[in-house]
Parts: C-alpha cells; sequence; structure tokens
C-alpha cells in the first residue's frame, strides 16, 4: 500500500508517474509524424514546439538535428523521411515503442529485440540495461539547471532501466543508480571493491559524495554548479557504474565455473550485460560507436575522448583501446559458448586490466589541464580531476603507495588551500604510473602521449639504461676476446723465440683496443642487437 510508512511507496509512485509522461507524449509524437508527413509547416511548428524540446534526454546527436530541422528558421520537408527515422530512434528512450506509436501511411517502424552496440551484437536482449546510460545523461541535465531534488530521485529510483519481470503480476521495477551504488553485489569486484573501500574507508563512499553534493552538503555541495555537475557525474560513470560492471563480470566467470551458461540468468546473458555498462545505448550501432562524443556516457566513450587527445586511434579509426575491448567482448562470448573457462578466465583479466587505461588517460589529461591552477578554484576541471584520482588511486596505492601519493597530492584538493595544483608538472604524474603500468596486460603504449606527457617516457629510460649496460657488457667481451688473442699470439711468438715482435705487439695493444672499442657511449642497435656508437 503507498502510505508514508512503507519504503517501496515512492519508488513505485515514482515509475507510476514515469510511465504516465511516456504515454501522455505518445500522442504529441503521432501528431508531429502526421504534420511532417502531409508538409503542414503551421502544426509542423506547433508540435515541435511541445515535443522537441523533450528530446534533449535523449541520444544528443540526434536531438541537435531535430533541432536544427525542426525548431531553426524553417523546415525543409525534402528530409522529411530522414526526420520520421530520427523520431524513431528516440520512441524507446520517451518510453514507448514504434506499435504504442502505430504505423502511418506505410511509414515503417519495428522494434528490435536485438540491438548492437557499437556493433557488439549481444546474444540476448540487453537494450534495457544498456538504457542505464539515459539515467547519467539525464541526470547531467537536471544539475545543469540547478534541478538538484529532480536528480536526486532518478539517481535513487531511476528511469529508463526498467528490471526483468518473470510474470505478468511481477511489479513494474527499475534499476537505479543508486541500487547500483549499495548493493552487496558489488563485493564481486574482487579486490578491486576491497581496495576501493579500504582506501576511502567507506563502504558506501560513491553513493554518499553523490548525495551529498546533491543535497547540498560535504565537501563538494557548496561548489559551483558545474563543479557539482562534474563530481557527481564522474562518481556514476567511473565509480559506480565501472565497479557494478566489474561485479557483473565476476558473476559470469561463476555461472560459468558451475555450468550455467544459457538462459535469462545464464553466464551469456550477464556478458552481454557487461557489454551493456561499458557500452551504452546512446553510442548506437556503427562500429566504434557515435561519432559525436556528447552521446557516450561510459567506459567507451572515455576511451574515444583520450584516444584523439593521446594519439592512441586504433587501425579502424577509434580508439585501440575500444577495439581490444570488442574483440575481448566477442572472444569472452565465444568462450563461453564454447563452453572453456580457462579461456574465459584469460579474457576476465585482460578486460579488468584494460578498463584502467581510459582512467590513467583521463588523470593525466586533468593533470595537464589544471597544471598550475589553485587547489581551492571553482573550476570544473579540478572536480573532474579529484574524482578520476580517487576512481584509481585505490588500486594505485595497492600497488605502489609512493605513486598513489604523488597523484594524490597533485590533483586531490585541500579545501581552503592556495596551494597550486599539479606542482610537480604533468609528466611527474605520467613517471608515477610506470611500475602500475607495467603490472597491467598492456604497455603505455595504449596511454599514448601529448605534447606535454609522454605516458612511456620511464618505460624509454629504462630501456636505454638496460640496453647501455648490454652494450657495454658486449664492448668489455670483445676487448677480452681482443686481448686473449693477443696473449695467444705472444704466447706463439714466445715459442718461436721472435721477442722483438712480442714487444711490438704488446705496445700496440692499447691502440688495437681503442678501434675495438671506440671512446664514447655504446648502445644497443633495436634491429640487430649490434653495438653502435650513440
Amino acid at each position: 500500500a503507498c502510505t508514508p510508512n512503507n519504503s517501496d511507496t515512492m519508488p513505485h509512485l515514482w515509475s507510476v508517474a514515469q510511465r504516465m509522461i511516456s504515454k501522455a507524449t505518445i500522442p504529441l509524437m503521432q501528431a508531429l509524424i502526421y504534420a511532417i508527413s502531409n508538409k503542414d509547416r503551421r502544426l509542423t511548428s506547433l508540435y515541435s514546439e511541445a515535443l522537441i524540446p523533450q528530446v534533449v534526454q535523449c541520444r544528443p546527436s540526434v536531438y541537435k538535428r531535430l533541432k536544427a530541422q525542426l525548431l531553426g528558421f524553417g523546415t525543409d520537408f525534402t528530409l522529411k523521411e530522414d526526420m520520421i527515422a530520427d523520431l524513431q530512434q528516440v520512441y524507446q528512450c520517451l518510453g514507448f515503442t514504434c506499435q504504442d506509436v502505430g504505423a502511418y501511411a506505410g511509414i515503417h517502424c519495428e522494434d528490435k529485440d536485438f540491438v548492437p552496440l557499437a556493433e557488439y551484437n549481444p546474444s540476448m536482449d540487453v537494450k534495457d540495461a544498456s538504457r542505464i546510460d539515459l539515467d547519467i545523461l539525464q541526470i547531467k541535465i537536471l544539475m545543469s539547471l540547478e534541478s538538484y531534488q529532480s536528480a536526486k530521485y532518478l539517481y535513487l529510483y531511476g528511469r529508463n532501466y526498467p528490471l526483468q519481470q518473470n510474470t505478468e503480476n511481477d511489479p513494474y521495477l527499475l534499476q537505479s543508480l543508486h541500487k547500483m551504488a549499495t548493493t552487496s553485489l558489488r563485493q564481486k569486484a574482487g579486490h578491486f571493491y576491497t581496495e576501493f573501500t579500504q582506501y576511502h574507508g567507506d563502504v558506501m563512499f560513491s553513493d554518499t559524495v553523490v548525495l551529498n553534493t546533491l543535497d547540498g552538503l560535504g565537501k563538494y555541495g557548496t561548489k559551483s554548479k558545474e563543479y557539482r555537475y562534474e563530481i557527481v557525474a564522474k562518481t556514476i560513470q567511473y565509480q559506480i557504474v565501472h565497479m557494478f560492471a566489474l561485479a557483473q563480470m565476476t558473476v559470469v566467470k561463476e555461472k560459468c565455473d558451475t555450468g550455467n551458461i544459457d538462459g535469462k540468468n545464464g553466464a551469456r546473458h550477464i556478458w552481454d550485460h557487461v557489454a551493456a555498462f561499458l557500452i551504452g545505448s546512446l553510442e548506437g550501432a556503427s562500429a566504434g560507436g557515435s561519432l559525436d562524443l556528447q552521446d557516450g556516457q561510459l567506459s567507451w566513450n572515455l576511451a574515444n575522448k583520450r584516444a584523439f587527445q593521446f594519439s592512441t586511434m586504433g587501425e579502424k579509426n577509434y580508439a585501440a583501446i575500444n577495439e581490444e575491448m570488442e574483440e575481448l567482448l566477442y572472444a569472452g562470448l565465444g568462450a563461453l559458448e564454447a563452453p572453456d573457462c580457462q579461456w574465459f578466465l584469460n579474457v576476465y583479466d585482460n578486460l579488468q586490466h584494460l578498463l584502467l587505461l581510459p582512467l590513467i588517460q583521463s588523470v593525466l589529461r586533468f593533470a595537464i589541464l589544471n597544471d598550475g591552477v589553485i587547489s581551492d578554484n571553482d573550476y570544473r576541471g579540478v572536480a573532474a580531476g579529484e574524482i578520476l584520482a580517487l576512481s584509481i588511486l585505490p588500486d594505485i596505492a595497492s600497488h605502489d603507495e609512493d605513486a598513489a601519493a604523488v597523484i594524490k597530492e597533485n590533483l586531490v584538493t585541500v579545501p581552503g588551500s592556495s596551494v597550486p595544483l599539479v606542482s610537480s608538472g604533468p609528466q611527474e604524474l605520467a613517471n608515477a604510473f610506470f611500475e602500475f603500468i607495467n603490472g597491467l596486460t598492456y604497455g603505455c603504449e595504449y596511454i599514448g602521449e601529448t605534447q606535454e606527457v609522454d605516458s612511456c617516457a620511464e618505460a624509454r629510460r629504462a630501456t636505454e639504461s638496460d640496453g647501455y649496460n648490454i652494450g657495454e657488457g658486449i664492448a668489455t667481451l670483445a676487448i677480452l676476446l681482443v686481448v686473449g688473442l693477443l696473449i695467444f699470439y705472444v704466447y706463439l711468438a714466445n715459442k718461436d723465440g721472435n721477442e722483438e715482435n712480442n714487444e711490438e705487439w704488446l705496445r700496440d695493444e692499447s691502440q688495437m683496443i681503442a678501434l675495438v672499442a671506440p671512446t664514447g657511449n655504446i648502445e644497443i642497435n633495436s634491429c640487430n642487437d649490434v653495438p653502435h656508437e650513440k
């Protein structure tokens, strides 16, 4: 029953309200399609003014096209098929289907069960789960409008990801980001969860940050709206959803080990959910995801953004990290279909490591942007840099406490402090990651470089140092070989009684050594390991 004392009251009322809003939008959509199809300029303008502003909550690239075409200086009806196709793209975001809207004048529309995620084809339907990125986008929009209470409701109760109903009598429930942030399932993320909660000293750290910031409390609650926006958005994206995806990966591994592969609760379906939480619905179905980097909200989008900035584009013209992610997602699916749980374990380990790389790139990106900015500044980049650092610091600290201290000192703010951030310089932060990256499956070349930082600088110095030592050793060996030959020759000369020749050779020995090992630094040629002068 709906009573103040029933904890289920608000979630149920919220879900009912959202479905009512969706149903009320259907007649507006039908009227706009009718007006466009009949090239009625007056009605098109009227219903566009009513409907298109609602589309801002959906895919940004589609909204921008529809806004330009329908709310601009005049509608070009020669593009009516394109406009209607774009309107059909936002049906699910607005909470209804092709069947709900119906067909008009032979306009084709199809509700698809299997929707590719940036060209990854799930084995089962996960389009509902993939729409968790819409919750994130809509919270960001509400925060930009300073509608913090509405953003809080959306965070607490969800909006776009309906949970599976096993029977018609089951209640209509929504998954929420708050549930993801607080579920005990997070413990399945293993050492990532343990390290994160121990480092921050709070098992509900991310949830607390989000709620306090929305409520105007805590460290970030009194900051500017742009600052609070970054804190909430990036905490959700790269702590809450990220941790939830890692936990789901472990669930898949456990189900593989017990032979639970198929069905709605089987390993394959949950693996497809992992893909949904890493890519999301807003990337679309095309290879590489959306060309508009404002669309995506999850790890896939982060990797594509950083690929442009760190020169880590792959052969397919999107992030090399995402090319690898797509291969791992398919490899995981193949391992489950085999089933080969040892093969899957390798995929599982590699994907965990891969997901850290865009976070490292992002920490370095904001180290560059925040270089010299005062710690207590309200600049949104300061907020972004801090949350991204706090997302990966627990894992860094468990491997290299000194490196974690450097990153924290340079990017985590101190309230009231006038000390500039990144006082060590962006390159020093890149160097701090060296040992940690060395322990990952993927090397520093996946992180790349910019004009300001080179993530491989430390690796390159280590290689050069090793090269010098090896070269020196080879040169020494050559010297010893020559000396040995000289001694052997002297022995033969003595044996023949030729004392003058012996003295002559001994006198010229230093010159021979100088020819074999010329002065100067020696290093190894990368092609054939032959020492050459530096």
